[in-house]
């Protein structure tokens, strides 16, 4: 399938871009920006792949047959949607034991552990990735960068926070994957992603984080974003337990990025935005 890029966007013009490709279960997001361009240059390009064919050979197959995923970029960026990550305090992080902490939290890991500093947390975030997938990322595209979903929307809830009263849970729904995060004016309290193929288990997580953090369900906040964000039913169920329920506004400047970025997923949104 082909990427639906900018006209802007050429290879001569691509020193300029910092590019996001977003991986995910059943394809992947190409998106970028002109970083000398004012506004207006955001883009964001969903490929699906065809459904039972194994996702590195159909990765494969898409970078070999669309030009502008080599082009010579500034930055690249690969995302990753996976449910396994480990947050590790940096006072507590020691560079040559993370993997063997990630390994020890989960029985089963892809094969390259891989590391991602939360300067906004103080902490490290580990995630691992398909080994062979990520040799032929190194190959193909210069000085890639890997990162978790999880990273940015930490480091821009985190930002968020600082400013609010009582204490705030973000919650991000994607690709069957749910991230719950609980900050308190700006200390992360609790974070974890859980598995949820099946929509009626969804309220049951947030409200069994709640519980668990004992939140005050008259003052405290719970934020949603992903296929939450325009779940009004999903929205009106938890409303019974939780008073303040809302969804995560698309920060104002991003929009000055350009009019793709409302159709792009947070992460990415608070990736762009947390380099200001």
């Amino acid at each position: 399938m082909a990427i639906g890029i900018p006209e802007t966007l050429t290879a001569e013009t691509s020193g300029k871009y910092i590019i996001s490709i977003r991986l995910r279960p059943d394809g992947y997001s190409f998106s970028g920006y002109d970083q000398q361009s004012e506004r207006g240059s955001f883009f964001c390009s969903d490929i699906p792949f065809v459904p039972g064919k194994p996702f590195f050979d159909s990765f494969k197959e898409s970078v070999f047959a669309n030009d502008c995923l080599t082009y010579p970029y500034k930055e690249v960026r690969f995302v990753f949607t996976t449910l396994q990550y480990t947050l590790t305090p940096d006072v507590f992080f020691d560079k040559e034991k993370g993997s063997v902490l990630h390994q020890f939290n989960y029985a089963e890991t892809a094969g390259r552990i891989l590391d991602n500093p939360l300067p906004e947390n103080k902490s490290h975030l580990l995630f691992d990735i398909d080994e062979e997938l990520y040799e032929f990322c190194c190959r193909s595209f210069f000085k890639p960068q890997f990162i978790h979903y999880a990273a940015p929307l930490l480091e821009f809830w985190k930002r968020q926070s600082e400013h609010l009263l009582y204490r705030q849970m973000y919650v991000q729904l994607d690709d069957q994957h749910l991230l719950i995060s609980c900050f308190n004016r700006g200390k992360l309290l609790f974070s974890n992603s859980f598995p949820v193929a099946r929509s009626q288990s969804i309220p049951y997580y947030i409200l069994y984080v709640w519980k668990q953090l004992d939140l005050d369900a008259l003052r405290d906040n719970l934020w949603l974003s992903g296929e939450l964000r325009t779940d009004n039913l999903r929205v009106e169920q938890l409303r019974k337990f939780v008073y303040h329920v809302n969804p995560i506004e698309i920060p104002s400047e991003a929009y000055l990025m350009g009019g793709d970025v409302i159709s792009a997923p947070l992460d990415l949104i608070a990736l762009f935005l947390c380099e200001s």
